[in-house]
């Protein structure tokens, strides 16, 4: 039987890419999330650190090639962070409304979504903090439930 983890392993796999966009679309969208609380906030995080990192060059550093989520694909679908009940800071929602992962398969918490998606349940309210420990929660549910 398939189950959320066997998805996730899919998508760890996948060739995935981030939205490419046109260059009047792309000056659109760096001045839009230049002008996010997020970037206001990691912005500061980098700054309070200590490390002397221009806005332009942090803002390259966390949206360029190599970056691990689709802020670009966010932009388009018309998604922003929001607050995250478990720590302070704003976060991006994992995938589109249609279901299109916006995570990389490199990303560390994409797993989250894929057990969500099957369990209704945030990873962190049940207090589980990788993959690993929820296959086990999920595989254990799934007994209780057999006997």
């Amino acid at each position: 039987m398939s189950d959320w983890y066997d998805t996730y392993q899919a998508h760890a796999s996948s060739d995935w890419g981030p939205t490419q966009l046109n260059p009047e679309d792309e000056q659109k969208f760096r001045s839009w999330i230049a002008g996010t609380k997020w970037f206001a906030d990691v912005a500061d995080d980098v700054a309070a650190s200590g490390e002397q990192l221009s806005n332009a060059d942090l803002l390259e550093d966390m949206i360029g090639p190599n970056a691990d989520y689709d802020y670009r694909g966010a932009w388009k679908a018309g998604i922003s962070p929001q607050a995250y009940e478990y720590d302070t800071r704003q976060h991006w929602p994992s995938s589109t409304e249609d279901g299109q992962m916006l995570k990389s398969p490199q990303h560390p918490t994409a797993w989250m979504e894929y057990f969500m998606r099957e369990t209704g349940e945030d990873p962190n309210s049940l207090g589980l903090r990788n993959p690993d420990e929820a296959r086990e929660y999920t595989r254990s549910a799934r007994r209780k439930e057999a006997k």
